[in-house]
């Protein structure tokens, strides 16, 4: 092993433009990658957050609940937050838009 190391480190000071080449290549590689990585995580956290917004930050949806199911859910310890709304009906909007005219009404 040890004349393998003394053949390697001969041979990188007989080519030292060759090395600086290879070193710099590895470097710029290198933060190539870690860039990639890190705008794929803060793509991924964007629309995560995206997501929160738009959607909401709840892990389950239930329609139709009766109050004494929601009174038991509210009582589960497994539970940590629970958020109950109501419609109430759509309310008309004054736009040029076809689209957009209504928008509903919900009671929380």
């Amino acid at each position: 092993m040890n004349i393998l190391n003394k053949l390697t480190i001969k041979h990188l000071k007989m080519n030292k433009k060759r090395t600086i080449v290879t070193i710099v290549g590895v470097i710029l590689s290198t933060a190539l990658m870690v860039g990639i990585g890190l705008l794929l995580s803060t793509f991924r956290e964007v629309m995560i957050d995206e997501a929160i917004a738009s959607s909401g930050d709840y892990h389950a949806k239930l329609l139709n609940v009766s109050s004494n199911n929601y009174n038991t859910i509210i009582k589960n310890n497994n539970i940590e937050k629970t958020y109950a709304k109501e419609f109430i009906g759509y309310s008309k909007i004054d736009t040029n838009d076809d689209f957009k005219r209504y928008f509903s009404v919900f009671y929380a």
